[in-house]
């Protein structure tokens, strides 16, 4: 019975690490649309060779990097999603792209990496994030017109004000 069992704790470690497998996908829950917004994702291939890494915008291909093909790097058309090609850093274990020009229209959605394997498996893997983009106050609220102390009874007239925002 412990032979049965070590055989079979054996042989799932075995397959475990032959398998591909999505370790982390970074993007962040917020996005400044001043900012530029950087998508990461890191995989392990196990014993299996890499085919492609796609990203997707709400279930629409925007990036794709294929190590053996013709083009490594292809871009494709969707709204609010400019990749800045020169800050790609994709390779056998991760796909990092940055995104820039964003919008709070547009550029806000699910996010998706996708990771495939070469034949004869041809296994695939994914994970998708939810971001929104906003215009976030870079400083603090200030407020002016206020005394350094104040008595009961004492009444006072003071302005909050915000940096930039949107929402």
């Amino acid at each position: 019975m412990e032979r049965r069992n070590a055989i079979l704790s054996l042989v799932y470690f075995a397959s475990y690490t032959a398998a591909l497998r999505l370790k982390s996908m970074s993007v962040p829950m917020v996005a400044d649309l001043r900012d530029i917004m950087e998508l990461d994702c890191h995989f392990d291939m196990g014993k299996e060779e890499l085919y492609a890494v796609k990203w997707y915008k709400d279930d629409q291909e925007f990036f794709r990097y294929m190590p053996g093909g013709q083009e490594r790097t292809r871009v494709f058309p969707v709204p609010g999603v400019n990749v800045e090609m020169r800050t790609v850093e994709c390779n056998q274990r991760r796909c990092k792209i940055s995104l820039k020009d964003l919008t709070r229209m547009h550029s806000g959605g699910a996010y998706r990496c996708e990771i495939s394997s070469e034949a004869p498996a041809f296994r695939l893997t994914s994970e998708t994030r939810n971001v929104t983009v906003a215009a976030l106050p870079r400083e603090p609220p200030k407020i002016d017109g206020l005394a350094k102390t104040y008595v009961d009874g004492d009444s006072f007239n003071a302005k909050c004000t915000s940096d930039y925002a949107d929402p």
